[in-house]
């Protein structure tokens, strides 16, 4: 199946939904926006930029969307009373949700790798070394989880199906669980 986002029209001609942004629930929304606004490069939407006078941040007490650079919604922050932090990759509270950034060299991961720290991402798994995936596992300011890949050279599916997989296989990696295209859940005939 061939993906055509332009005309929003599945394979039998059916009308599909256009995913519009990923919301990220969390007790305090200005933040954790903030975080991710540096360390994406993007900007706020129109009216939702914090308050340059020092007056009450109301904007900033509940829902804040932050923009690429053509101005489509890309995150979003709902904050809510109360959230525990996931406790990645084992425990009570499983992530439901992990954002995938990449890299096109393993220095720029290395660059990245320290821009993340300096901006307060607690790491959480170095698999730097890995010479097929290098990879840097944090938690954002909030505790959700997010990695920064090395993209890959040559995907070996799509580019969603790669950057599914190679989530994946960090995932699995860590769990000491061989990361096969089996082992993953990917069908033969996806491939």
């Amino acid at each position: 199946m061939v993906c055509k986002h332009a005309d929003m029209t599945d394979s039998s001609g059916s009308s599909t939904p256009t995913l519009r942004q990923v919301v990220l629930d969390c007790e305090d929304a200005r933040p954790l926006a903030e975080f991710y606004r540096q360390l994406l490069g993007f900007r706020y939407r129109p009216g939702e930029e914090p308050p340059a006078d020092g007056t009450p941040d109301t904007k900033g007490e509940d829902w804040l969307v932050l923009c690429g650079a053509t101005g489509s919604p890309r995150l979003a922050f709902q904050q809510v009373p109360s959230l525990p932090e996931p406790t990645w990759p084992d425990g009570p509270r499983p992530q439901m949700l992990h954002l995938d950034t990449t890299v096109p060299t393993v220095g720029e991961l290395h660059i990245q790798h320290e821009r993340a720290l300096a901006l307060g991402a607690r790491l959480l798994l170095d698999r730097s070394d890995d010479e097929a995936e290098p990879a840097f596992v944090y938690a954002d300011p909030a505790g959700h989880p997010f990695l920064h890949l090395r993209r890959r050279l040559t995907p070996f599916f799509g580019a969603a199906r790669a950057s599914r997989l190679e989530s994946a296989a960090v995932v699995a990696a860590r769990r000491g669980k061989n990361a096969s295209a089996r082992s993953l859940g990917i069908a033969r005939s996806a491939r």
